[in-house]
């Protein structure tokens, strides 16, 4: 009898290394599958991924199979011929996690998108944000990644370890995460400059679905565009409430333009396609058409629809060493602007001015008239160039002249602002938007506001006009992709698409070269490290964009020679056995020819061996020494008639 104690490290890996730990585990494994292929149809893959197979404790488990597979070998060693299909298969196992690990760190996802004749030389990458913050008068930008403390995820992060974003005296901090939200804007009257406001609302009652309305943005409200003018003295509110046809005395009117204490006052006829200097500034302007009845085209474009001065406007071009700029300015809308070319004409301010009799008619077909002692008015367009008004106080709904709609304006400011914040939400949506608070801390100043992905926030501190933006982190190709056709295929008969297809050509300047690819749902494409898969497609503007997906995964080959390994070693074992149980086949055959010479069992000697074999791998058992086995190995002798 044996009374050797048993090494208690050895005790241990024999319980971490046997196949009752490994089924524990697998059986985990398994639940924990099911559960997240359950949970992911109910949900999103996103946070499925989050939740299931991103978990810190799903990773233990796989380390702790692959701690069970690695002693399991190494209690095994060394090995016998009869156990290579043991070796090649564990080893496998082995493999294979380790191709996934080298996948889950290094791996490389993202997203292009295109519209045809596009291209880009970067990628967004999948589940990586970052912070970006830009000055728009210099054009200086900083960026922070936001990977770490937590960004990203399904639960709410307070003061996550992330370093400020600072550029050019400004430090933008992140205070709080939240994984979903919803954007809330409430208007309040605190504005350190004028602006004026209304809030109305068309319906049946005059009380439903507000909107706020400013100068120079109408709106539609119950699929009626509503607009709001400022009479800023008697007189001019007397005009704007005069019914009486509007007589133009001034033809196009006067342009004025104003650069750093300059001020230009012509009239619109002697500028048109002649440069006038603005004083010894160095600029000039020139007037490019007039248009008397202005409205926005299909393609957002500016054009005239009338002869009628319904809603009179001038482009003027500003010309000067810094560049070209164009501007719209509208005759009604004095406070509209519009900006398109070189920043560093911003400041210059263009007014277009009409010099009449009359009243002219609203440029909508409902239009709040605000008095300057506060008094309110509305106007309705007659559609023949006529208008009647009607006196209306805040909160109370007046008829309007189309059936079954009321009107009413139930707040009006002075110094309006919209005011932004974000409500999180408790259980985030299939499509969820999530938000940052950030604290904005300048040398004069310091401020907290709310940022949501993908929603870019322009913002003055100081004085100063900066832009920040909370969206994916976007990655260099180190190449150009350029989509020159996308062509959807649809099944016969229907509009159900089958089948997306880009031809897309590979610029790479390094290499002084380019190629064209195909790359369908089934055909992805390939060039240096990068492998492009045709993801999907959307709609902007009227115009497809194909989305493509980008991946590279080193540790995708490992894993692959890791799954070919474990089918060589279970054909390896299946071989393995079926010798050995043809073995145990004639060592029957020859234990029974025995037992009919010697009245004996004579393969107990056989089989007792193999089964201690089996139960320890090929090594002697805990606590056995060669003394204890050639005692058995007699004693088996004995009982077997056999002698020495």
């Amino acid at each position: 009898m044996n009374t050797h104690p048993v090494n208690p490290v050895y005790r241990f890996l024999r319980v971490v290394g046997s196949l009752w730990f490994a089924a524990a585990i697998l059986v985990l494994l398994l639940v924990t599958m099911a559960c997240a292929t359950v949970y992911e149809s109910i949900h999103t893959s996103e946070q499925a991924l989050a939740v299931f197979y991103q978990s810190w404790w799903f990773i233990t488990l796989m380390a702790l199979l692959a701690v069970n597979v690695l002693v399991a070998m190494v209690l095994r060693f060394p090995f016998s011929a009869r156990q290579v299909g043991f070796v090649i298969t564990h080893t496998a196992i082995l493999v294979v996690l380790a191709g996934a690990l080298i996948s889950y760190k290094l791996a490389e996802e993202g997203t292009v998108a295109l519209t045809e004749g596009q291209s880009t030389d970067q990628m967004v990458v999948r589940g990586q944000d970052s912070l970006t913050v830009l000055n728009r008068l210099t054009q200086a930008q900083a960026s922070i990644d936001l990977d770490a403390g937590g960004i990203g995820g399904f639960d709410v992060v307070d003061h996550p370890s992330v370093p400020p974003v600072e550029v050019e005296g400004l430090k933008i901090a992140v205070e709080k995460y939240v994984p979903d939200s919803q954007v809330v804007q409430q208007m309040k009257n605190d504005n350190p400059f004028p602006r004026p406001a209304v809030q109305v609302a068309i319906s049946s009652t005059g009380l439903d679905n507000p909107q706020w309305i400013f100068p120079g943005r109408p709106a539609t409200i119950s699929s009626v565009g509503v607009g709001l003018r400022v009479a800023h003295d008697d007189k001019e509110l007397k005009q704007l409430l005069d019914t009486s046809a509007p007589t133009a005395s001034g033809g196009k009117g006067r342009v004025k333009v104003a650069y750093k204490g300059t001020v230009v006052d012509r009239p619109v006829d002697e500028c048109m396609g002649l440069p006038i200097a603005i004083g010894d500034t160095g600029l000039s302007f020139r007037v490019l058409r007039y248009l008397p009845h202005a409205t926005v085209g299909s393609n957002n474009k500016i054009k005239n629809v009338s002869d009628e001065p319904i809603n009179p406007a001038i482009e003027v071009e500003i010309d000067g060493p810094q560049g070209k700029a164009t501007r719209l300015a509208f005759a009604k809308f004095p406070d509209f602007s519009s900006m398109h070319g070189a920043q560093e004409l911003a400041d210059v301010k263009v007014t277009h001015v009409m010099t009449e009799t009359g009243s002219a008619p609203p440029s909508t077909p409902v239009e709040v008239v605000r008095g300057p002692g506060g008094d309110l008015h509305v106007r309705f367009a007659d559609g023949r160039g006529g208008f009647t008004t009607e006196p209306i106080a805040i909160g109370t709904p007046i008829d309007t002249p189309w059936q079954g709609k009321r009107v009413a304006v139930l707040e009006s400011l002075d110094h309006a602002r919209f005011d932004q914040s974000l409500k999180p939400l408790a259980v985030p949506r299939k499509q969820r938007r999530p938000g940052l608070q950030v604290r904005i801390t300048s040398a004069k100043s310091s401020d907290t506001v709310w940022l949501q992905e993908h929603n870019p926030m322009q913002l003055t501190v100081d004085g100063t006009p900066f832009e920040m933006l909370y969206s994916a982190k976007q990655a260099p190709l180190g190449f150009t992709v350029r989509l020159d056709a996308f062509r959807v295929g649809h099944f016969p008969g229907t509009m159900r698409p089958r089948s997306f297809e880009s031809r897309v050509t590979i610029l790479d300047p390094a290499h002084a070269g380019e190629s064209t690819q195909i790359i369908s749902m089934n055909h992805p494409g390939q060039y240096g490290r990068f492998t492009l898969f045709q993801s999907s497609y959307d709609m902007r503007g009227g115009k497809p964009m194909s989305v493509l997906s980008v991946s590279h995964d080193p540790g995708q080959i490992i894993v692959f020679i890791g799954y070919f390994m474990m089918m060589g070693g279970m054909l390896v074992v299946i071989a393995t056995r079926a010798k050995q149980s043809k073995r145990m086949q004639h060592v029957a055959v020859a234990g029974g020819a025995s037992r009919g010479t010697n009245g004996t069992n004579g393969s107990v000697k056989i089989d007792l061996l193999h089964a201690d074999d089996r139960c320890s791998g090929g090594m002697p058992t805990p606590g056995w020494t060669a003394q204890t086995v050639a005692s058995k190995r007699q004693t088996e002798t004995t009982d077997t008639g056999v002698k020495s």
